[in-house]
């Protein structure tokens, strides 16, 4: 017997009353969410005797309500689509003009109020 398998011969998995029986574990090179989609299709097909118990998509566990929302994402080129879309949108000046709105109101606001505190200021 191997050095190792005897070490851990009585450590005791905090998953394993989930993984006893009959055990599979499915692996998908692609984190897409349409292929989980059809990953989950097929097990519904299987009706009780395949059931999903969690997934591990890239480096995050995720529970099988948190797969079922994972699912309903965009893909990564989708999503880079709609973001370089809103620059598109965004563009330009009025980009630099969203980003500056909040700066420039802070700035309006403090000189109307120095203005309402010194009336003689205004009058120069």
């Amino acid at each position: 017997m191997h050095k190792n398998t005897i070490r851990n011969k009585n450590v005791v998995h905090p998953l394993s009353p989930l993984l006893n029986g009959p055990t599979a574990v499915i692996t998908v090179p692609q984190c897409e969410p349409s292929v989980v989609e059809q990953v989950l299709k097929i097990l519904k097909q299987s009706g009780e005797k395949l059931f999903l118990v969690g997934a591990k998509i890239e480096a995050s566990v995720f529970n099988v309500e948190e797969v079922n929302q994972f699912k309903t994402l965009p893909n990564r080129e989708q999503l880079q689509g709609q973001l370089a879309g809103l620059l598109t949108v965004l563009g330009g000046a009025g980009l630099v003009r969203t980003l500056e709105s909040n700066g420039t109101l802070l700035y309006l606001t403090l000189d109307q109020r120095r203005k309402d505190l010194d009336p003689e200021e205004s009058n120069e």
